[in-house]
Parts: C-alpha cells; structure tokens; sequence
C-alpha cells in the first residue's frame, strides 16, 4: 500500500497530459479539480458497465474455484497481498486484482493472465480493437486467454491503440518488478505482450462474442518526434515509449511535491474531458491562446513550437502568425496528425475572428444561397440506451414563415421492442409522405432538412421511412460546413447559439436525452417533468433548424453586395 509522503503513479499518467500529474502532487494547489462533466460521466460509466459485463463472462467461462481470483472492488494493503498470493499460488486467471506499489508505480489491471512461468496484463476497453486490414494480428478465446493464434487479414491499430499499448505497459513494468513476469526483468521480447478485450464481435474468430486482442509492446512501430533525426521523426516501440513518458511524469511529481514547476498549463484536446480545465485554465494569462483556442486545438508539441521563450502566447500573437514562416517547422513538430498545415492554418484563421468578434464567415468570397422550399420540414430524432428511436420530430412550416410552423412529434414514452419501434417509424413516414404529397398537389416544392447524417443512416432500416427521405432531405450540417468557417464547433447547438436562437431546456445534448427517457418511462412526478422536457428538447431541435436558415438570411448573407464576413458578436 502506498504511503502517504510516497510518489506513485498509476496506469493512466504515462498517457495522459503531464500538468495534470502536476496539479494532482502541487501542495498549493488551490483549488480542487471540477466535477467531471455529465456527458463525459456517462463515457465513463459505460466504460465501466463493460467492463463489469467481460467480467461476468469470464467467470461464467472459468468457474473453478482454483482458476480465477475475483478481487472485485477491493483495495489497498489486503487486496495487494491477495494478488500476490493468488500469482504465488499460479492462478490460471487473476480478475481485478491490485498489484504491490513498486518503483513509484501502482496499479490495478483488469486481468493478469497466467503464462508459462509468470503472468501477463490485460484491461476490458469499451471500444474496437480490430479493424479488416492487410497484416494479421494475435488474439485468443476469453475461454481460453493464454491460447494465441494469429489471425490474417486485420489490424489491431484501432483509434485507441496508442493509449492501450500504455497502459499494457505500466503493468509490464510493474510485474517485471515483482518477478512476477514471463521471463523476469530482462524478459525476451515474445514475452513482452498484453492484451485488450475491447467491443469487436469474436463470434466467427473464436466462437465467442469477446476476445483477447494481442499487443507486441517491443515492435517499434510509433512514430514520435525527435529533434535529433534528419527527419524529426523516430519510431519507438511501446515500452520505450512509456518508460520516456511515465519517467519524465515522475520527475514532473516530485518537482510539484517541492513546489517547483516542470510543466505549464497548455490547452490540448484532453482538456474538453480533464476535470482540471477550469483550473488550468485559471493559472495562465487570461487571452492564452492556447487556452482560448475551443475547437481546432493543437497538441502540446504544436504549441511548444509556437510558443516562445517567455511561455506567453496571446490570441493576437496566433491571429499574427505568419503561415509562411512557421508552416515548414510546424509540420516537423506535428507527429501523428492528419494535414498539420491545414491545421495550422484554422487555428490562426480561428484566433483572427476571435480577436476581430467573428462566430462564422463564409469560405469562399461569394455569399452562399441560403436553402429554401415552399413546404419546409425540419426533422430529427431521438433514441434511447438500446439504440431504438423513441421520438420522430416533425416541424412543417410555408415558406419562411414562422407562424405557420407547425411542431408535429410522433412519440412512445414506453419501453420498446422490434415491433413498437418499427410501428412508430411507420406512423412518422406516413406523416411526411402525406405532407409531400399535398404539396405536389399544390404546385409547391418540398424539404426535408436535418443537422448531420443520423437522421438518414439510423432510419435508413425502416423501408417506409427511408422512402419518404428518399431525394427529399439536405444534410444542413454538410452544407454549413461546405460553405462556413465556424469559430467554434459546426453542432446544431453552436451555430444556432451564435445566430441568438434559444433551447427551451437547460443543458440541452444528446446524451441527456437518452439518460432523461429512463426517467420519462418511469412515470410519477419526475417522469411527467421529464417527458415535458424531452418534448421541449426536441422542439428546440428542430426550430433550431430553421433558425438556422432565417438568421443567416437575416444578415443578408447570399444578397449580392452583402459583406461576406459572418456575424459579429
């Protein structure tokens, strides 16, 4: 167990920003980190309800006393020296055990599977491991970990693969420092492997819905950045990766414990899901541009390039930036980013509109044509934990005129099944198939609008809905970002935020309304308020669309002789 006055880092340090390892070590550290954002909450929730769902698989797999050591929610002291007693005792399989501190390290992981003379690390992961490929991966049966094959035709080079492989390890690391390793501390390197359970379907691979996915943390196959190379580039392997990493967050520790200061804050794209934004946020000059930059953020090393010696850097420093000069280098301190010049460029473009006032400017000098139709239908969706889509929004209006808009919800506030969401998706195709028939009848042109592509890829497996959809609909999240420069993110929310429409709920988001409809169908008093509110939500949604349409037209954006500069705050 660790002491009090004692530097131990656990398995997410290495990994993750460096100031954070600092604040959490600082003494005079004043504040303590924020609550974690609710949307950011419930990613970790489902995180841990997958992990608690591999779990109940692989005891329901290994269910002889002798094979598996489930340590649940233990800690400390006790659940250290059952890990170690059980890994003394050769247990095939260790699920949720706590590994002894050691060398300034703690952890937890998720499994420590048994294999030939010591024992290997595994985490469940709520997200893909694999993907079809031309290589060929490593990976095993739940029911039987240490049994690998090698499986062609796939990568294992998933979104978050950087990330696992760290973690992988730490673990490493720390088993090789309780002689608990295949191999000991100068382990060969087929031994140096870890595995992920992560949500790929196993089912034609082993049989079995999950499985283990293999990682080799010796190939050096990570590119980082070095200053040294001809071409500022290195490929480095996982361990060498993490050693560099959880090393330098070490040093960052004790230098915070003392109160010095190895690191600054810096605004990365961590921050939207660090519980120390705020804080961060706070300690550094108020038109940080770092800070101050909300979308489009740049990673630690692009900043460092651009910031200079004195570590201060303003939004005006970045407005200025002259793209010729700094492009070139920028690129060299880029590593694993897609088209680095480019965004470069959006984020000093994004520092002038803050500095000049700007939400929004159209991309090119002419004004575009704002969409319009005789007959407008404004439509979105809702949907619940389980995927089924619970509430079909449908706001139809004439023309542009507000006062005839009319806010139409087919909606169940039950729990439903196959059939009672395929119901539903009928009765709301029937709705806009005879609202674009009364305007065929009418002379009038027809139009369907929506804001990103879900409404058209989680309908298109109703028959009835996909053929009312069918050559009627424009995506106006496809269009604004074909013809607008957003300063902040293109959501339906910020966009319409920006040209002053108001939600009629309070923190409006997708993930509140699938959290809000369990509350909804649990009836009473709360559930009466929260189906007001999904209601509200949704009409919100779809008025937000159309508002969308009028404040640009408002402006006199598409009127030729208009300036093409977007709204000024």
């Amino acid at each position: 167990m660790t002491r009090k006055d004692e530097i131990a880092l656990g398995g997410y340090p290495a990994k993750k920003c460096p100031r954070a390892t600092h604040n959490e070590f600082d003494p005079n550290t004043a504040t303590v980190p924020a609550e974690v954002a609710p949307e950011v909450q419930r990613l970790f929730d489902a995180g841990h309800a997958f992990e608690v769902e591999v779990i109940a698989v692989l005891t329901a797999l290994h269910d002889e006393p002798s094979a598996l050591l489930n340590l649940g929610e233990a800690y400390g002291t006790e659940a250290e020296r059952a890990t170690l007693a059980a890994m003394k005792g050769k247990a095939p399989l260790i699920v949720g055990g706590r590994l002894p501190t050691i060398d300034g390290r703690r952890g937890a992981p998720d499994l420590l599977i048994r294999w030939r003379d010591g024992y290997l690390p595994a985490d469940a992961k709520n997200h893909r491991t694999l993907k079809r490929g031309k290589g060929a991966v490593t990976v095993s049966a739940l029911s039987a970990p240490g049994d690998l094959q090698v499986l062609e035709g796939y990568s294992d080079k998933g979104k978050r693969w950087r990330d696992d492989v760290m973690q992988l390890a730490h673990y490493t690391r720390m088993l090789q420092s309780l002689g608990m390793h295949p191999g000991g501390a100068d382990a060969h390197p087929e031994t140096l492997i870890g595995a992920i359970v992560g949500t790929n379907p196993f089912d034609e691979i082993t049989g079995e819905h999950w499985g283990f996915t293999w990682y080799d943390l010796t190939t050096q196959d990570q590119e980082t950045y070095s200053a040294s190379a001809p071409t500022h580039r290195a490929k480095r392997s996982a361990l060498e990766r993490y050693d560099h990493e959880f090393g330098f967050r070490l040093e960052v520790a004790k230098a915070a414990r003392q109160g010095r200061e190895l690191v600054r804050p810096i605004g990365v794209p961590e921050c939207d899901t660090c519980m120390w934004l705020d804080y961060c946020a706070s300690v550094v000059p108020a038109d940080d541009a770092s800070f101050g930059l909300r979308t489009g953020r740049l990673n630690a090393r692009e900043w460092l390039h651009l910031y200079p010696d004195s570590g201060e850097f303003s939004m005006a420093d970045l407005a200025a930036v002259d793209l010729d000069k700094k492009t070139q280098g920028f690129e060299q301190h880029s590593v694993n980013t897609a088209r680095p010049a480019e965004r470069l460029a959006h984020a000093v473009r994004r520092a002038r509109m803050t500095v000049e006032g700007l939400d929004f400017e159209p991309l090119g000098e002419a004004s575009p044509q704002i969409p319009e139709a005789d007959i407008e239908v404004d439509f979105d969706i809702e949907w619940d934990a389980d995927q089924r889509i619970y509430q079909w929004g449908i706001r139809i209006r004439e023309a542009q005129d507000e006062e005839t808009a009319l806010y139409e919800p087919i909606v169940s506030f039950d729990l439903l099944d196959a059939a009672s969401e395929v119901a539903l998706a009928q009765e709301a195709a029937a709705r806009i198939e005879r609202a674009a028939q009364e305007a065929k009848s009418a002379g009038k042109s027809f139009a369907i609008y929506h804001w990103s592509h879900v409404e058209i890829s989680k309908t298109r497996k109703f028959p009835e809905m996909a053929a009312a959809l069918e050559g009627r609909t424009l995506d106006l999240y496809k269009w604004f970002g074909a013809h607008y420069f957003a300063l902040g993110s293109s959501s339906i929310k910020s966009v319409a935020t920006a040209l002053g429409f108001r939600w009629g709920v309070d923190d409006p988001g997708g993930f509140a309304s699938i959290a809000i409809i369990e509350t909804a169908r649990a009836g009473g008093r709360d559930g009466r308020a929260a189906r007001e509110w999904c209601l509200r939500y949704n009409e919100s949604d779809v008025a937000a669309q159309a508002a969308v349409r009028d404040g640009l037209r408002r402006l006199g954006v598409g009127i030729e002789g208009q300036s093409p500069i977007g709204r000024q705050r």
